[in-house]
């Protein structure tokens, strides 16, 4: 495989984003409604999945902020390790937009 340039990774980002919001529903009202970085914690989960720098196997689905909701994504996208990164860093951007719309 070939490297990307950063502007296609962050297209794919971007793609992904979108794919978030029309196909599984995670409209701002839904993001809104996470006001406990449960979306942080769910990007970070992704993030070291499969990594084991601080996750593995015996981690209890219920452990941490976001509980079994956070492990489950890791697990869901578990084999395809640039997908978790591209899902992780997409939580990342609704994240960011959520506490946009925070601010006055």
């Amino acid at each position: 495989m070939t490297e990307s340039t950063p502007a296609a990774i962050i297209d794919e980002i971007h793609n992904e984003r979108i794919r978030q919001i029309f196909e599984e529903g995670y409209s701002a009202e839904h993001d809104d409604a996470h006001r406990y970085g449960e979306m942080a914690v769910q990007a970070a989960f992704l993030a070291v999945d499969d990594t084991h720098a601080y996750v593995d196997d015996n981690t209890p689905t219920n452990s941490g902020p976001g509980g079994g909701e956070s492990w489950g994504l890791a697990k869901k996208h578990r084999g395809n390790r640039r997908r978790q990164l591209v899902v992780a860093a997409a939580l990342l951007v609704a994240e960011i937009q959520r506490l946009e719309r925070l601010e006055p």
